[in-house]
């Protein structure tokens, strides 16, 4: 039975009903020309959209071949003439055989020193940014995985400045609403306080604008020695109680001045509150954020294990195999960590690394080897060798620690980082394809590399790869 029940338009999984395969995705490498023009012919997209999704390039390869083809991708689909739709369709095809024939070129594309993408090639949709060439996108493709807790880190900071500059506007805000309740509750209480010689003057203000002549009264009404302002053309009326600067609304009497002064010192005190209450979010915010630091912080701190100097990655049965970088480090994997119950491993091609396959987990424990470690561990031998450039598949063999020596026959040299073997090799072909992922060890956040059982074992984010 499902564990969810889910439903597309073109079919539903649910208990107790047929399963139903999912409709079979065009190949755009098996597309033909006629094809093409009536897939082009029906659509009711633009012509971007169309390509990456009826034709499943996706977004980015479909605003790549309108690059190189030099057509205006919001164009709708149908209203193409036959010329440009022939254009397109050779410059589809062109791009195709680039990767028909795995004529790669793997790139960087960087924005102020930041990779933003790996591509297998350059990209003309990214003529604006700094393309850096690599040797390898499987090297490329682990730098990047690298640098997202780099940008994580920057995000975080970032956030916490943002937190930080908002926290100050709220408790400034805050200050402010509580001035202004303290204001106008200030206000009422004076009004109050002066309440005859404030009622007189806005009825004789009354009484005045109820005349015909009265621009000897206004100037009268502007000496008076509690008015500060008054502009009845602009309903104006300021006094000034005790030092207090208070605005009237002369058409109203003393009470309801002083009930709106109330009113407005209420509503401040409610936003003073609210905003009490969101300062109180957003240190709790900053709070979880400087603990969630700590805790990311400790567990960088407190787990790096010792293969992690070396090339490494752990058996879908957890066993840690390693792998030298360099003559140096294959000197120091094979004497200092291949043990009795171990395995070693290498690839049947000059300028192979040394590897061994552990029979301990990643905390030492002793697990055994199984034929699916030595699968796995072969596999990670072969992909790090120089077959990866050169061919399809190549062959890898394990021996038992007893078999490997520093001793060389008489009259050979035996160069740093190389070993003899004696006796019976045991090889396996490997195909040359791997799989990256990140994988959680013990808690702790890694980007592993190895065999795809091993990898795709412990991950829910990772991808394939091939030579390339």
């Amino acid at each position: 039975m499902p564990l969810k029940q889910q439903s597309w338009s073109h079919r539903t999984i649910k208990p107790k009903e047929p399963y139903v395969f999912p409709p079979s995705q065009l190949n755009p490498f098996s597309l033909e020309y006629e094809a093409f023009v009536e897939l082009l012919k029906k659509s009711e997209r633009d012509l971007v959209r169309t390509l990456a999704r009826d034709l499943n390039l996706g977004g980015l390869y479909a605003e790549e071949i309108l690059a190189r083809a030099d057509i205006e991708k919001t164009i709708m689909a149908k209203e193409l003439d036959e010329k440009s739709i022939k254009h397109v369709f050779k410059t589809f095809q062109d791009f195709l055989e680039i990767f028909r024939k795995k004529r790669f070129d793997p790139t960087f594309v960087k924005e102020e020193d930041k990779i933003i993408d790996l591509t297998p090639l350059p990209l003309r949709i990214y003529q604006d940014y700094t393309l850096q060439p690599i040797q390898r996108f499987s090297d490329g493709l682990e730098q990047l995985l690298q640098q997202q807790p780099e940008e994580k880190e920057i995000e975080v900071k970032e956030l916490k400045a943002t937190l930080e500059r908002q926290l100050a506007r709220q408790q400034m805000m805050a200050e402010g609403f509580i001035k202004k309740a303290e204001e106008k509750r200030r206000e009422g209480e004076l009004l109050y306080t002066h309440y005859q010689i404030v009622d007189e003057l806005l009825k004789d203000i009354q009484s005045i604008l109820k005349k015909k002549e009265k621009e000897g009264d206004i100037e009268r009404i502007k000496n008076k020695e509690i008015v500060e302002d008054f502009d009845p053309t602009e309903n104006l009326l300021t006094i000034k109680l005790d030092n207090v600067i208070i605005s009237l609304d002369f058409r109203k009497g003393v009470a309801e001045n002083a009930e709106i002064a109330y009113k407005e010192s209420k509503k401040a005190r409610e936003k003073a509150e609210r905003a009490k209450l969101a300062i109180e979010d957003t240190k709790r915010k900053l709070e979880n954020l400087h603990f969630e630091r700590k805790i990311e912080e400790k567990k960088r701190d407190e787990k790096r294990w010792w293969f992690e100097r070396f090339r490494w990655c752990i058996t879908s049965e957890g066993n840690v195999v390693v792998a030298g970088r360099d003559a140096k480090t294959n000197e120091i994997v094979v004497k200092k960590y291949l043990k009795e119950n171990d395995r070693y491993i290498h690839a049947d091609i000059h300028g192979a690394p040394s590897c061994i396959l552990k029979s301990s987990d990643i905390n030492g424990k002793d697990i055994g080897i199984s034929e699916q470690a030595l699968e796995e561990a072969c596999q990670f031998a072969g992909v790090y060798s120089k077959a990866w450039k050169q061919f399809g598949e190549v062959s890898v063999y394990w021996v038992f620690p007893s078999q490997v020596s520093k001793t060389p026959e008489s009259g050979e040299f035996l160069p740093r980082g190389a070993f003899v073997i004696r006796g019976k090799r045991n090889y396996k072909r490997c195909k040359m394809e791997m799989a990256i992922g990140e994988v959680f060890l013990d808690g702790v956040r890694k980007i592993m590399a190895g065999s795809l059982s091993s990898v795709i074992s412990r991950s829910k984010r990772y991808v394939i790869i091939q030579p390339g």
